[in-house]
């Protein structure tokens, strides 16, 4: 993990302000705290998603796009049921070791009844899928 990485709640007023200001106010932030299932890492500890349902826009931001952007990323917001999304987006440039760079492939499917999300993650070069879930909370300001 960086030794510097802006707070969550930084990263929600960042994309927020991004928005037109009649659209914000349909922006929701939520905070998951996530466990990783796999040994293989690429599952950050929190991750901070903002949806918009009525527009069906969503953005994603944790420890890794923050190295590689500074900011949150957009992800394709596909609604599968009444409560349940799934979120995609693709990380290229993130630098693994020795100045080696990988592109992941990551699918978050938030249950917004359940408040649960489940991560899943593809790094380019390795056979390994990562996976990881955990709670969320609407992210208080």
């Amino acid at each position: 993990m960086p030794k510097f990485m802006p707070s969550l709640a930084a990263a929600a007023v960042s994309v927020l302000s991004i928005l037109p200001q009649q659209a914000a106010a349909k922006e929701v932030p939520y905070v998951c705290e996530l466990t990783a299932h796999t040994r293989f890492g690429f599952i950050p500890p929190k991750m901070l998603i903002v949806m918009d349902r009525e527009k069906g826009s969503a953005y994603v931001y944790d420890y890794m796009i923050a190295e590689v952007h500074g900011g949150p990323v957009r992800a394709t917001m596909t609604q599968v049921s009444a409560h349940k999304y799934k979120l995609n987006w693709d990380l290229v440039g993130l630098e693994i070791n020795n100045n080696t760079t990988t592109t992941t492939q990551s699918t978050v499917r938030f249950d917004m009844a359940a408040m649960k999300a489940t991560l899943i993650s593809y790094v380019g070069g390795y056979a390994n899928t990562n996976r990881g879930s955990g709670k969320c909370e609407i992210l208080k300001k």
